[in-house]
């Protein structure tokens, strides 16, 4: 008797921990065509106080900018024959530019900014239109794709990542599913049509809201 229970507990919580994890097979949303970049009036650079990373749009598409923080010792510059610093400003690291440092101890400390594409010629990811404001980032990878959604406001950016609750039961009304099977993750890819789509609450599928702020 005890091993019975035993064993239904064991399969229990097997299944307790197993979980799902939601992805689409098609950008959303469905029958809206592609977008390269954005209408001109958004173009800028939105930034977050909070945040490391800021956006910017243009006619390439839309990046994300970042500062790497890093340090060489005054021995490697020393005995470098590539590096040079010369009035604060650390040279040798590209061949366009240099960069300001600060010397602290033993160590010059820079940052080297970092542009990412996230749409445009360069990238896999779909963009698309949802409504006048708003737009859908579809992040692809491993051939499905994750939305993100954008929309600006009084000349701010607010995005809200996928995001659903465990257990979820938001995507039920969606036909067309397939289901891949792991030993401790069942891997659903949605497929909804443009009506399933409307249906959907974005509370449900989408997280908090991240707001940047277009600079002047």
């Amino acid at each position: 008797m005890k091993l019975v229970s035993f064993c239904l507990f064991f399969i229990g919580a097997f299944y307790s921990f197993s979980q799902s994890s939601y992805q689409f097979e098609q950008p959303l949303p469905p029958a809206q065509s592609n977008l390269k970049s954005l209408p001109t009036f958004l173009f800028g650079t939105y930034q977050s106080p909070n945040l490391s990373i800021n956006y910017e749009i243009n006619a390439n598409g839309i990046f994300t900018v970042s500062n790497n923080f890093m340090s060489l010792s005054r021995a490697a510059i020393r005995e470098s024959s590539k590096y040079e610093v010369r009035e604060g400003y650390l040279f040798g690291l590209n061949d366009i530019d240099s960069v300001p440092c600060v010397l602290q101890g033993e160590f010059y400390h820079f940052a080297l900014r970092h542009k990412d594409q996230l749409v445009g010629d360069s990238s896999k990811n779909i963009l698309r239109k949802l409504d006048n404001d708003s737009y859908v980032l579809n992040f692809f990878e491993n051939g499905a794709f994750t939305p993100a959604l954008l929309t600006f406001k009084d000349k701010k950016l607010i995005i809200q990542y996928f995001s659903y609750e465990d257990n979820t039961k938001v995507f039920e009304s969606i036909t067309n599913q397939r289901t891949v099977n792991t030993s401790s993750l069942s891997e659903i890819y949605l497929n909804p049509n443009a009506e399933e789509f409307k249906k959907l609450s974005q509370r449900d599928y989408l997280g908090k809201q991240v707001i940047y702020s277009k600079t002047l």
